[in-house]
C-alpha cells in the first residue's frame, strides 16, 4: 500500500495542480483572499502537548497589495490523525480520515507545482525529502480563517488565523478578498466642499 493511498482506496497522487478543502500582531487575512506565497520550509512539527506529528509549511505572502512579506504557517495532517478533530466532545476518526485525505490531496497539489518530488514516494517524506521538494515552491493559496476563544469574553470567538483552504498554481488569479467595509464621508459644510477641489 502506498503512503499516498486514501481512506477511500484511491490515491492521492494525480496529474491536478489544484486542490481545494472546501469551506500575529498583524489582523488575520479577510476569508476567502487568494495570495501568492512561497514556501520557505516544510517540515514535521508535533502538536501542542501531542505526539501526532503534521507537516508544517512557512510561507511568505509575495503578492496582494497589503499583505505582501506576511509569514503564514499551515499544517497539514497528512500522516497521523488530528487528535482535535472531534464530534460532541469525542474524537472522531473518521472526520479525521477525512481531514488527513484533504491534506494529502493538498500538499500532492503543492508538489505538483514545485516538481512533483513528492508523488514519486511511497513511503512517508522526510524532514530532509519535504525541504528539497517544496522549499522555494510558489504557489496561489487561498486562504480561510480559523477562530479562538476571545480572552475578555469565553463565550465570544474572534479571528484567530488563516489556514490553507486551496492551492492554485502560481499563475492563478490572486484577489483582495472581501473588501473591508468604509465609513462615507459626510460633507461638513461649504469649506469642506471647495477644499476637495483645491489641486494644492
Amino acid at each position: 500500500m502506498s503512503f499516498w493511498q486514501l481512506s477511500t482506496g484511491e490515491s492521492a497522487v494525480t496529474d491536478s495542480k489544484e486542490y481545494s478543502a472546501g469551506g500575529g500582531d498583524f489582523d488575520v487575512i479577510p476569508k476567502g483572499t487568494s495570495v501568492l506565497v512561497m514556501i520557505e520550509d516544510a517540515s514535521w512539527k508535533q502538536g501542542y502537548q501531542v505526539e501526532e506529528e503534521f507537516v508544517n509549511l512557512k510561507v511568505r505572502v509575495l503578492k496582494a497589495e497589503g499583505y505582501a512579506n506576511r509569514v503564514l504557517f499551515f499544517k497539514l495532517w497528512i500522516g497521523d490523525l488530528d487528535p482535535g478533530v472531534k464530534t460532541n466532545g469525542s474524537f472522531d476518526q473518521a472526520k479525521a480520515l477525512t481531514k488527513r485525505d484533504k491534506h494529502r490531496l493538498m500538499i500532492i497539489a503543492i508538489d505538483n507545482n514545485a516538481k512533483g518530488k513528492l508523488a514519486k514516494l511511497t513511503g512517508s517524506p522526510t524532514n530532509e525529502q519535504l525541504a528539497l521538494a517544496l522549499t522555494g515552491a510558489q504557489f496561489v493559496a487561498t486562504l480561510g480563517v480559523w477562530d479562538k476563544e476571545d480572552p475578555n469574553n469565553p463565550d465570544k470567538k474572534i479571528p484567530g488565523g488563516n489556514w490553507l483552504m486551496s492551492a492554485k498554481p502560481k499563475t492563478a488569479e490572486i484577489s483582495p478578498g472581501p473588501a473591508p467595509k468604509v465609513a462615507k464621508r459626510q460633507p461638513q459644510g461649504f469649506v469642506d466642499d471647495l477644499d476637495d477641489d483645491v489641486p494644492f
